[in-house]
């Protein structure tokens, strides 16, 4: 990126684009680190349970496409 051709703006915002303005990418990777140390021995259980909210999702009779799921439970310990 030392290319005297290279406008100073351009070679800013490609380095953005490529991960560059982030500075807390140690904390995403810690994150990243324990999800993957500690939560791999619940993917089955997990996957299990998904399958069964998805099942009982499906029974509404709205179609509804997204990834996403909020529920609010007030009565957890």
């Amino acid at each position: 990126m030392a290319a005297a051709e290279v406008h100073d703006d351009v070679k800013r915002r490609l380095r953005k684009t490529l991960g560059g303005g982030m500075r807390q990418v140690g904390i995403l990777c810690a994150a990243a680190l324990v999800a993957l140390h500690e939560n791999v021995a619940n993917l089955d259980t997990n996957h299990k349970r998904a399958k069964i909210l998805a099942e009982g999702l499906n029974q509404i009779k709205e179609i509804v496409e997204t990834n996403i799921l909020s529920i609010i439970c007030s009565n957890l310990v």
